[in-house]
């Protein structure tokens, strides 16, 4: 005899009994996951549709998903929670291939490749941060960190990555500056942390080649602290964003205004200027650099420049910067003398 409603036959072994009341139980909950899910659909959100849930969920995983209640905001990924709360919520974020093109690296490989596979060929929003102790033990022990594994795996997708971002505590493994050497045609924005000074500049030449690779005409936002470049060769006519810092009293990474203002003269399109302790200290706090290069900025509306007394005087006489809204000018203190005066900016 088979069960019957609330009773099983007793002439069933009773391992049979136990399987036929728990298929049973299954075949219920099934059924009760189903109408709630039926039910769900009834819900005020869940009668947006998808674009427009795509377009929420988008919001979540942006800058104010950090507001998110903890855990989740402990977590560059606490947005994924969304994915979560229903099948038709997951079903729509699995369908947005650009709800998973923000990476920030991990040491998850796995992880950072599934995300690759979710974002399909959806722009790659890149952000990695070198300086925790774990990495750096394994990089000076002449291994690979799983973090260097996951950034290898992203910039193997350099063609679709559209915004990258580096920070790193020391010198940059080979490794990695090699992977830059690719080309970058989507690139619109690139900033390159060292928070302690590189060693030598030859370091630098893959960033350098990564900037000027004939592929590379999007970029338009660039930032290097404490970066080597060869300013003297430099040729970046789309840029509307400019950041350079440098720690003091590390000349080897320094530039000379004469050649700092060569360098932007060239950038017509230029927006955003910041100059942070980027240039060589003046042989002379009492005299102005000389500079014979006139940078014309046209478009030109916020300026930032925190340097000596004197590096700042010259570029600020050297600036035409007809449409200037914004400027803010910090200079070091240990200036006594009289240096002239600045020239009033348009």
């Amino acid at each position: 005899m088979e069960a019957s409603g609330n009773h099983t036959s007793p002439a069933l072994p009773v391992p049979q009994t136990r399987k036929a009341i728990e298929d049973e139980i299954a075949r219920y909950l099934n059924h009760v996951f189903d109408l709630r899910s039926r039910l769900n659909t009834f819900a005020p959100i869940s009668v947006l549709p998808p674009e427009v849930l795509s377009e929420v969920f988008m919001r979540m995983a942006g800058p104010s998903s950090y507001s998110l209640p903890p855990p989740w905001s402990n977590s560059p990924y606490g947005w994924i929670c969304i994915s979560h709360v229903c099948r038709h919520w997951r079903n729509v974020a699995l369908g947005c291939p650009a709800l998973w093109g923000k990476l920030a690296v991990t040491t998850q490989h796995e992880w950072t490749k599934e995300l690759l596979e979710r974002s399909k060929k959806a722009p790659l929003y890149v952000t990695v941060d070198f300086r925790t102790p774990h990495a750096r033990a394994l990089v000076r022990a002449g291994g690979v960190s799983p973090k260097e594994k996951a950034l290898a795996l992203v910039l193997s997708h350099m063609s679709r990555v559209h915004s990258l971002s580096i920070t790193i505590k020391r010198s940059f493994p080979e490794k990695i500056l090699q992977l830059l050497d690719g080309p970058a045609p989507c690139l619109e924005s690139l900033t390159v942390r060292c928070e302690d000074v590189m060693h030598y500049p030859g370091e630098h030449d893959h960033i350098h080649h990564l900037l000027h690779q004939p592929e590379t005409v999007r970029l338009r936002h660039l930032e290097l602290h404490s970066v080597y470049s060869h300013w003297h060769k430099t040729s970046l006519p789309h840029l509307t964003h400019l950041t350079i810092s440098n720690k003091p009293h590390h000349d080897a990474i320094h530039v000379a205004p004469e050649t700092m203002l060569a360098a932007i003269a060239q950038m017509h399109h230029l927006k955003e200027l910041v100059i942070e302790s980027a240039l060589t200290a003046p042989a002379d706090y009492n005299q102005v650099p000389m500079a014979s290069t006139q940078a014309s900025l046209p478009n030109l509306w916020s300026l930032r420049l925190s340097d000596t007394t004197p590096n700042t005087i010259c570029l600020l006489n050297h600036l035409t910067t007809p449409t200037l809204s914004r400027i803010f000018v910090e200079v070091d203190s240990n200036f006594q003398g009289n240096c002239g005066v600045i020239s009033s900016l348009p």
